[in-house]
């Protein structure tokens, strides 16, 4: 780990930085704790990432000559904070914050929306709508999404739902398609996951985000990474029902939930049907509807293999998950010395 400072109104403003690869600030509580409890989760963020731990002014050793309302304050956290991004040499950097340091990220992210590749907020306080608004607002894709059916000339033979992005030009919004071929056939608790993958969080939202960049080169706006879109949009299966459990102050719906979890399994079995067998798995299928699946799969096996590489993906997500519950939950002060990093 290397340290240096940045100069400011009278002071230095000190950090740490340690690792390599995507850069991410990390922003400690209290507010006027010292950064120092943050070092476990810095050290073990370094083994794949560039972390930089800063000493925020009023803390650690980044002491102005006085400390008031004068010198220590929102406006001046957030100068100090694009001082040091601009000092290091980084374009955009994921913002991590504990406590009221996650409050301090989100106004950051808020003022800099530009500078900000995404949060990571623990232990954060509530936060009021319009504050979130505020901040999704300059987040969140400009071109909304319209619901159609599928044409009834593809519809025997098409899956039961599909998302088709807006033009490059912003002109027409996206649009997510809903198969109503021999409704009766089809399970219905799997249409909340669906429509969670296919629009928003999922598809749309990724999607429309990616046409509406600038100052990037144009590959950037229209090439489709498979792993990538589809990691995206499987997570979003899950996330959509954590947001909506959120929202509602207690546990996901229990039919989106199974919806969910059966597209997982199904997602699961899928990877788990090697080339050799995937006809006879083809031919013996129960459900004509996901025998489309497996066939478009069969074609597409780039796409294949990239949902096997999301879902072990998300199997990281639920270890990192963990490690930060057991890293953050009810700790609200340093851990002792000889606590080992978990």
């Amino acid at each position: 780990m290397t340290e240096g400072r940045v100069a400011r109104d009278g002071f230095g403003l000190q950090y740490r930085s340690s690792g390599e690869g995507a850069p991410v600030l990390t922003l400690s509580g209290g507010p006027g704790i010292d950064a120092d409890y943050l070092e476990p989760v810095a050290e073990e963020m370094a083994r794949s990432h560039r972390t930089i731990l800063v000493e925020l002014r009023g803390t650690g050793r980044s002491i102005p000559p006085r400390i008031d309302r004068s010198t220590v304050n929102l406006k001046l956290y957030l100068e100090d904070l694009e001082a040091l991004r601009a000092a290091l040499g980084i374009e955009r950097w994921t913002v991590l914050g504990h406590s009221a340091g996650a409050n301090l990220a989100m106004h950051y992210a808020l003022a800099f929306p530009a500078r900000t590749a995404a949060l990571v907020l623990a232990d954060s306080g509530p936060v009021r709508e319009s504050g979130a608004r505020a901040i999704w607002g300059k987040l969140l894709p400009r071109l909304p999404y319209g619901l159609r059916e599928v044409p009834a000339f593809t519809a025997p033979d098409q899956t039961t739902a599909y998302y088709m992005p807006p033009p490059g030009d912003g002109s027409t919004a996206g649009f997510y398609y809903v198969n109503t071929y021999d409704l009766k056939s089809r399970p219905l608790y799997e249409y909340e996951a669906l429509s969670l993958h296919e629009a928003v969080p999922g598809h749309h939202l990724q999607i429309a985000l990616q046409l509406e960049l600038s100052g990037v080169p144009q590959f950037r706006r229209f090439t489709d990474m498979t792993a990538f879109v589809e990691g995206w949009a499987l997570y979003a299966e899950r996330l959509g029902l954590e947001l909506d459990a959120d929202s509602l102050g207690k546990p996901a719906p229990p039919v989106g939930a199974v919806g969910e979890d059966v597209r997982e399994l199904y997602e699961r079995l899928l990877q788990a049907t090697e080339t050799a067998t995937r006809f006879k798995a083809l031919n013996a299928a129960s459900d004509e509807h996901y025998r489309d699946e497996v066939a478009r799969l069969q074609a597409e096996r780039d796409e294949a293999q990239a949902r096997a590489a999301d879902l072990a993906a998300a199997l990281e997500r639920e270890r990192s998950r963990s490690w930060l519950a057991r890293l953050f939950g009810g700790r609200t002060s340093a851990p002792p010395p000889d606590t080992p990093t978990p």
